[in-house]
């Protein structure tokens, strides 16, 4: 196909480049067997003709009639199918893989500020919660406060530092009296849980097996059980806005549409992190836009299947960030395909350490070829202190 192109872009006036002799044996062994690529020959500008073998004898060709340097739009489509060939051989490593190699994650001026003058503390820069040696840190800070508390909050008032206010509800409902109402126990248990769900809240003893000595990270694990425990489910979310399905098509259409697939790839997301302990990620409307606009460039082509622009696109965050990270998919002919996505990224190094790092939001956006095959762009960022981890 490349060859056919390249010869009649390189002598355009030759009859001889611009007819296919469609029984030529050659041609039916590399292209003619295969009907997607006939049929891109016909949607780019050939038609069907007649080859002269001899001044009485003639067989059925495809013939390109049209000037190559022309605005017309057969013209345009013959250079920019060439184009795009040329691009796939010259490059093919970036075009043909359905999981693209995952960039390090990148992090904004946020991340890189430093933390003050702690040398009261033994160090100069406090450790983003989720890197490493964060639990020695906070395992030294710990120490330092059990052995001198008075000394170590006056060291931490001269460093500018202020506790952090955390509420966590360990409340249990009330227990049923036989002498109480059905009614009035359901009150009662309604204002001891602090909300109008049947949440049990497990006390402190319970979760911890009756210690009486707790860390931060006690606490941090607390937070992190409640946001696993309540993490949203995006996709059905999403389908109970759009009313009930009048027809079996309807339902179809609906398994396929790119914001249904990017909420149900986000689901799949945070059950693996919830699998791992890992508090969930809340879907970001922005992000999802910048990632669905990727997405549509590399399903028409007009950007092969890699990581190209990611900064540009993280530029594009329209709320300060700490940290940023991006995955990519591609899959077709499978019937949840954005499970499969997902199945992919946790089986790569690079994507896994993605879908597990230490962020709070995702957007993913999804858009389908025309040959069926669906693109994913999933992009996360770390917010200023909105990361459980």
């Amino acid at each position: 196909m490349h060859a056919v192109l390249r010869h009649i872009l390189s002598d355009p006036e030759s009859d001889k480049f611009r007819k296919i002799r469609v029984h030529n044996q050659q041609f039916r062994n590399r292209i003619g067997r295969f009907p997607p690529a006939v049929a891109l020959l016909r949607s780019i500008g050939f038609v069907k003709g007649d080859y002269w073998v001899s001044a009485f004898q003639k067989e059925p060709c495809l013939e390109f009639l049209l000037p190559v340097d022309s605005d017309n739009p057969f013209s345009q489509r013959f250079v920019r199918a060439f184009s795009l060939i040329d691009e796939l051989l010259q490059a093919p490593d970036e075009w043909l893989r359905t999981v693209a190699p995952a960039p390090p994650a990148v992090q904004s001026q946020w991340a890189e500020r430093d933390s003050g003058d702690l040398d009261d503390l033994g160090g100069s820069q406090v450790p983003l919660r989720g890197d490493v040696g964060s639990r020695e840190y906070l395992a030294d800070l710990h120490e330092r406060r059990v052995k001198d508390p008075r000394g170590f909050q006056e060291a931490m008032l001269a460093a500018g530092k202020r506790p952090n206010h955390t509420v966590v509800d360990v409340r249990m409902p009330a227990q049923q009296d036989s002498s109480i109402s059905p009614a009035d126990a359901t009150a009662l248990s309604t204002a001891a849980s602090g909300s109008g769900s049947n949440v049990r809240y497990r006390s402190i003893a319970d979760r911890f097996g009756g210690r009486r000595h707790f860390n931060l990270q006690d606490i941090e694990q607390v937070r992190v059980e409640e946001a696993i425990a309540g993490t949203p489910q995006y996709a059905r979310e999403y389908q109970a806005t759009k009313g009930p399905s009048r027809s079996y098509a309807d339902v179809v259409d609906r398994s396929y549409d790119p914001q249904f697939l990017g909420r149900r790839a986000l689901d799949e997301t945070n059950i693996f992190r919830g699998q791992q302990n890992m508090p969930p990620l809340k879907w970001s409307q922005a992000l999802s836009n910048i990632a669905e606009e990727h997405a549509q460039q590399m399903a028409r082509g007009e950007m092969p299947f890699s990581h190209k622009g990611f900064n540009d696109r993280v530029q594009k965050y329209p709320f300060p960030y700490m940290s940023a990270a991006e995955n990519l998919a591609y899959n077709g002919g499978v019937a949840d395909t954005a499970k499969v996505a997902v199945d992919g990224w946790i089986k790569s190094p690079g994507h896994r350490r993605n879908l597990l790092g230490a962020f709070d939001l995702c957007g993913i956006g999804v858009a389908r070829s025309s040959t069926g095959e669906f693109f994913f762009t999933q992009l996360f960022a770390r917010t200023v202190g909105g990361s459980l981890c």
